[in-house]
């Protein structure tokens, strides 16, 4: 997947935004950024904003994609409820000029809409070949939310749509809006529900996890240099970082807002730096007697499964244990106990 900086068109984007007041839509912002008179640019003034043509040189696709991307790192949000699109309280540093943004561009996307001639299934994917069982389990949770909303099942997503998860196993915001039919709307209503089955799906099978797909955009302090380059989040660099912040006392989910990431991301990162050796007290993360007794739970199932797989534990739960907390469990459950 290609990362291209983005931050002066990121920083026009969201100007469009607060110059117009958070109360229009992407389609209207896109008029404004590549400079299209409609009539609606033109009756609302907005012809006549400094930010009015500042994109045209890229196209309506660049402006979606990008669009999606400040969406999905929560940058822009929706506004009052609507369609229409606001800059959120966290891009002030990078509409001030300190901070970079990075577009992973919808490649992938492309490449799908040019290779599904018949049934929507992607011959060549750098994500890896589609999962018949991701597929059917990706079926059974749309018939569940179909049924629980009342709809048709294709209303929520079309098979095309499914079988591309099944293909590309998104678990990212970004990613997932790369799977043609999803646009924000879809990524906000229905975007977790699909994104966690695929993350339960790899536990299960981490020999099928994408070797090269969408990854978070570089922290400013490990940003790429030019030509091809380790990506960001899985370099010791910024590891590093999110292991200094846990260790100051932060949880998860701070660390991952001071970041910029999400916590499935942050959680990664600790797991990564657990694994290598490094030792971290739990406390701060997990409840000692929570963890106590998920563990035994992991224990009593290895008998069973062979393995410490999270889906058994949490369903054997009834729920009352979520994946994050199961995900915790099993990493210090396993690793050496820090040394005092």
């Amino acid at each position: 997947m290609e990362r291209v900086e983005a931050t002066r068109p990121a920083r026009m984007a969201l100007s469009a935004m607060v110059r117009t007041g958070g109360r229009f839509g992407a389609a209207h912002l896109i008029d404004i950024l590549i400079g299209n008179e409609t009539d609606q640019v033109r009756d609302n003034g907005h012809h006549l904003l400094h930010t009015f043509g500042v994109g045209r040189d890229f196209d309506r696709q660049f402006w979606r994609d990008l669009l999606n991307a400040l969406v999905g790192r929560g940058l822009a949000e929706n506004s009052g409820g609507t369609s229409a699109l606001a800059a959120a309280p966290r891009s002030r540093p990078l509409l001030r000029g300190e901070d970079s943004f990075f577009l992973l561009r919808a490649l992938m996307r492309e490449r799908v809409r040019r290779r599904a001639k018949t049934d929507g299934l992607v011959e060549e994917a750098s994500a890896g070949g589609l999962s018949e069982e991701l597929l059917k389990r990706l079926k059974t949770r749309r018939q569940e939310l179909a049924r629980a909303a009342h709809l048709p099942p294709y209303v929520i997503f079309s098979d095309r749509s499914l079988r591309e998860m099944a293909q590309l196993k998104p678990t990212e915001p970004e990613s997932f809006l790369a799977v043609s039919g999803v646009g924000q709307h879809k990524l906000v209503k229905y975007g977790r529900a699909f994104m966690d089955m695929v993350a339960e799906y790899l536990e299960e099978f981490p020999s099928e996890r994408p070797s090269a797909v969408f990854r978070p955009e570089p922290e400013r302090e490990s940003r790429p240099g030019p030509g091809p380059s380790v990506r960001p989040e899985k370099g010791p660099g910024t590891v590093a970082v999110t292991g200094q912040l846990l260790r100051e006392g932060l949880s998860l989910e701070e660390a991952a807002e001071r970041r910029g990431l999400t916590v499935n991301t942050v959680t990664g990162h600790l797991e990564q730096l657990v694994q290598a050796g490094a030792e971290f007290d739990s406390t701060p993360l997990i409840d000692p007697e929570r963890l106590a007794e998920i563990v035994k739970i992991f224990e009593r199932r290895e008998a069973v499964d062979g393995e410490w797989y999270l889906r058994p534990v949490v369903e054997e739960s009834g729920g009352l244990i979520s994946y994050q907390e199961a995900r915790l469990a099993r990493l210090f459950g396993r690793a050496p106990k820090p040394s005092r």
